[in-house]
């Protein structure tokens, strides 16, 4: 596998302390396997438990490793957005800071890039409760109806973006419809993207919000606040959609 030129790798984290260093070493091991040059951002979105000191000392300890602080609690949107607007290199990944995705994998989504705009991984065996699981079936299929994004796993946090791809998309959402914003934004502009599995661990420690009710109804509403602002788009554009999938086999590397 040829290395990339350079990788800029940022996570959110919010209270996420127990899982901080042991993610920031994890992708100290693996980067250089895969880039030549990288850095590592940690998004330490408003955390009350020490992570943003942690994260702090880790930026003092090592090089590569520095560290983008929210105030307060913003939501995970809102921490990707500050992670991709702090990104400098070429090629731009994200995951999240809970230590639920082998690192490792990034090694599986490297030799697609260059024959595509996005790779994004997917969790072939999902290691979340019943109701998750629920949760997370019955929102794909509604992007898939609504918003025409036809993904496996459409809030899988394992991607992988050409930064002139990532950078310019004019994205707004605060919370959990981020994922949705962000592959029906490149969908409209006809990227082209591969998906490859990858795995998915049992949480240690701390704990998720991605089943919180209150971060379930504010997806929801951003999602009918996104279709709103597409379709005042679109009727300024005299109605013109652009006529294409958003996942394409371009090339023979893989099948989708």
């Amino acid at each position: 596998m040829s290395k990339l030129t350079e990788i800029s790798v940022f996570f959110p984290a919010f209270n996420e302390k127990a899982n901080l260093e042991r993610m920031v070493r994890s992708l100290r091991v693996v980067l250089p396997q895969v880039s030549r040059r990288h850095e590592i951002i940690i998004v330490d979105d408003g955390s009350k438990d020490g992570t943003g000191e942690l994260a702090d000392g880790l930026a003092g300890k090592f090089g590569d490793v520095w560290v983008v602080h929210h105030p307060r609690n913003l939501g995970y949107g809102a921490a990707l957005r500050s992670g991709i607007a702090a990104c400098r290199y070429r090629y731009i990944f994200f995951t999240d800071g809970d230590c639920q995705f082998d690192v490792r994998d990034i090694e599986k989504l490297v030799p697609y890039i260059e024959d595509h705009d996005i790779v994004l991984g997917y969790r072939a065996r999902r290691k979340d409760n019943f109701l998750r699981l629920v949760f997370a079936w019955g929102w794909n299929w509604l992007i898939r109806i609504l918003l025409g994004v036809k993904v496996r796993d459409l809030d899988c946090a394992f991607k992988l973006f050409r930064a002139e791809i990532l950078k310019p998309l004019k994205l707004l959402t605060t919370g959990a419809m981020i994922n949705a914003e962000i592959l029906a934004s490149a969908r409209r502009r006809g990227f082209f993207a591969h998906e490859v599995p990858v795995r998915h661990l049992p949480r240690l420690h701390g704990r998720s919000t991605g089943g919180n009710p209150r971060v379930i109804l504010m997806a929801f509403g951003e999602l009918f606040q996104f279709i709103f602002r597409q379709e005042r788009f679109f009727y300024a554009q005299k109605g013109t959609i652009y006529p294409v999938d958003f996942v394409h086999k371009r090339s023979t590397l893989g099948h989708i």
